[in-house]
């Protein structure tokens, strides 16, 4: 059927009773003809929200694959595979034309991605049997056990992933481009001339004041962006604010870390410190076993006879023995380290 035109009335043979026509048509020629007039991709809705748990819904829509097109009536539940214990990934909510004898339908699907300490969403199949056009793309964040839609990002209007359907879709546009060029160069010969004297012009008009008075509201952007009382941190040793944005800054004391301020804490004053020496106080409550030997006065002075149990015997005091070097105690928590300046005016 490759070699005859189409849509045009078949002839109708019957011999020995078995009708048979010269012109049939199957559906990969009726696909051939919509994929030379409609790209792929969503003609309405398909878009991808978050569910309860691990579940997403796939709104209500149509799309169109590679010639063939499938309305989705009502939304579409989908669930999405279990968090990885140690890497965040990617997913990517698929419409699959499978053109496989055992399917031959657009269904919907979750492709689970690898992962990976800086995932990518799983490439897309599409090949002669299998085609998929990507609707979202899901972060699935270390042990996760639900999806906020802020983790979905819709690729609709991504045409290499998705789009929207659109006719003419082998529209040649070389030579509305080179029209286009033409148009352009022909526009910048004749316009550059008198730009470059509008230009002039303009810097004329720019005298001293008004060039330094535009120059000190451009400079006056970063101070604007950061005004008194502001915190700005870097890992530079040499970047000095004060010196590049202007302002005086100051330099918070080396081993600060930031504090939430509230009722219980006020906002810019200083507290605690980097190590502390327990007192005896702060020790938890406990005692120690001590073995102490007692030596018995047998003396005649105690009026004591021999052979006779004694009626009272020395009390002994022991120490232990010290152990512990009385070092402050680190109260470091795990930080990564910044220079913090402060705007003071």
């Amino acid at each position: 059927m490759g070699e005859c035109a189409y849509p045009i009335d078949s002839d109708r043979i019957e011999t020995n009773g078995v009708v048979t026509y010269d012109r049939a048509i199957n559906s990969a020629e009726y696909r051939k003809i919509r994929k030379r007039t409609l790209s792929n991709g969503v003609y309405t809705g398909m878009n991808v929200v978050a569910d309860s748990g691990m579940t997403v819904i796939v709104n209500a829509g149509a799309v169109e694959i590679e010639g063939a097109c499938r309305n989705f009536d009502t939304s579409t539940t989908l669930a999405v595979q279990s968090a990885d214990s140690h890497y965040q990934r990617i997913d990517t909510v698929v419409a699959r034309l499978n053109l496989n004898h055992s399917v031959r339908n657009i269904n919907l699907y979750v492709k689970t991605g690898t992962p990976a300490t800086t995932p990518a969403a799983p490439e897309l199949t599409r090949t002669s049997s299998i085609y998929e056009i990507g609707l979202a793309n899901i972060l699935i964040p270390v042990s996760s056990t639900s999806i906020s839609q802020e983790r979905i990002t819709d690729t609709r209007l991504d045409t290499n992933r998705c789009g929207l359907v659109h006719a003419l879709n082998d529209f040649d546009s070389s030579d509305l481009y080179n029209q286009i060029s033409a148009d352009m160069t022909s526009f910048k010969t004749t316009e550059q001339a008198n730009f470059n004297t509008w230009f002039a012009g303009i810097q004329e008009t720019l005298d001293g004041d008004t060039a330094g008075h535009l120059l000190n509201l451009i400079k006056a952007i970063p101070l604007q962006m950061h005004p008194v009382g502001d915190l700005y941190a870097t890992l530079s040793a040499s970047f000095n604010p004060q010196t590049t944005w202007g302002g005086t800054w100051e330099l918070i004391e080396e081993g600060q870390v930031l504090l939430s301020a509230g009722d219980t804490y006020t906002a810019g004053n200083n507290y605690g410190s980097n190590t502390h020496q327990i007192t005896i106080s702060e020790m938890p409550r406990h005692n120690h076993s001590v073995n102490i030997g007692v030596a018995l006065n047998l003396g005649t002075e105690q009026g004591l006879v021999t052979g006779h149990a004694p009626s009272a015997i020395d009390n002994v005091t022991r120490d232990t023995t010290n152990a512990g070097e009385s070092s402050p105690m680190s109260l470091m928590q795990k930080s990564i380290a910044v220079y913090i300046w402060k705007r003071t005016a």
